[in-house]
């Protein structure tokens, strides 16, 4: 009934709503036509069936952007960073996070972009972003800082300061953060 909901909130054009409903396919949740998955169903998990769902998904992202959603251009940035069902881009995938950023003040937005420049080697930049958000409150924003701190990325090495940020990130229930936590009191 939540799927029926989504689709009704999508053809208003209510871009949460396109936005769930983008998730839904994303996640498998729906097939590629927008039909909850029926038990057993293996097409939607094969190759060619992701494909599918992964463009569905876009089309709801990109619907729910054009109405200046900031989780869609965010959901979008993820997609062109994994290149799920697109071709892997960088540039798309900061372009996007940017557009959450300015549309929503979104610190997930911001995380993902610092976290977007970690891999691109952008260390100070990256530092600026993830302290940003850590700010506001994104859990992967405290987790992706303490690998800074710990391997002295772009900011001083400090173990201290990283085990900080990892049980910051922990108490938020971030879910990485809880194993690397459970590293540090273990050694």
């Amino acid at each position: 009934e939540a799927a029926n909901l989504y689709f009704q909130a999508a053809q208003l054009k209510c871009a949460p709503g396109m936005c769930h409903l983008g998730l839904l396919h994303f996640h498998g949740h729906l097939d590629h036509e927008g039909q909850i998955r029926a038990q057993g169903d293996t097409f939607a998990d094969s190759c060619e069936g992701k494909i599918l769902r992964y463009k569905a998904a876009l089309s709801c992202f990109t619907e729910g952007a054009k109405l200046g959603h900031s989780d869609s251009h965010l959901n979008i940035g993820r997609m062109y960073e994994g290149g799920y069902g697109v071709e892997a881009s960088e540039e798309k995938a900061m372009y996007h996070y940017e557009c959450a950023m300015t549309q929503g003040n979104n610190p997930d937005a911001e995380a993902s972009l610092g976290y977007l420049l970690v891999k691109m080697n952008l260390y100070a930049k990256a530092v600026n972003h993830l302290s940003r958000a850590a700010d506001r409150g994104s859990a992967e924003a405290f987790y992706h800082l303490g690998e800074l701190y710990e391997h002295g990325l772009g900011i001083g090495k400090s173990l201290s300061i990283a085990h900080k940020h990892y049980a910051k990130a922990c108490e938020m229930g971030y879910p990485k953060a809880v194993i690397k936590r459970a590293h540090f009191l273990f050694s």
